[in-house]
């Protein structure tokens, strides 16, 4: 399941990789943070 999801992700990881605005940065990263996402996605997987 791991290896789908990185496979799944590339694309998004390269596109990150090469912006340079701080400000679209940021957004990913609250996104990508948002704890009761995480929470939820943790659960799925117990």
């Amino acid at each position: 399941m791991i290896k789908r999801f990185k496979e799944r992700t590339k694309h998004l990881e390269d596109k990150i990789s090469e912006c340079n605005d701080i400000s679209i940065l940021d957004n990913i990263t609250e996104s990508i943070f948002d704890l009761e996402s995480l929470e939820q996605v943790l659960n799925f997987f117990k």
